[in-house]
């Protein structure tokens, strides 16, 4: 009779413990995903914002070139998906520029000054 007690209490402890181990597992896969999804998401952000970058150094690019070869004007200029607005004032030494990109749903601008004679920037800031 005393065996079968002890059959039953060991029965128990021992689901007790694979109801635990499973639950850690579960657990520790459940944390592995998440961690694999929102490393994914950060990598589409990272990518999208070296997108951004390169498309502000080929309009800050652009600006120079226009500048040094004549004068520029404000203009709209559409490339791929992109859609890129422009307005130029002139401050005697130098342009200010206020741009706006547009891409799909995204939309961001930046200020830039660029001194005429020395063709650098003098500021940049994001609108």
């Amino acid at each position: 009779m005393k065996l079968v007690l002890k059959s039953k209490k060991t029965k128990g402890t021992i689901l007790q413990i694979v109801l635990i181990i499973f639950m850690v597992i579960v657990l520790n896969i459940t944390t592995f995903f998440s961690n694999v999804i929102e490393n994914s998401r950060g990598i589409s952000r990272i990518k999208a914002i070296d997108e951004n970058r390169l498309i502000e150094l080929a309009i800050i690019t652009y600006y120079k070139e226009t500048i040094a070869n004549s004068i520029l004007f404000s203009d709209e200029i559409s490339v791929g998906d992109y859609q890129i607005n422009y307005t130029v004032d002139d401050m005697g030494s130098y342009y200010y520029i206020v741009t706006k990109v547009i891409r799909d749903s995204d939309e961001y601008g930046f200020e830039i000054e660029i001194d005429l004679e020395k063709l650098i920037l003098i500021s940049f800031e994001y609108q």
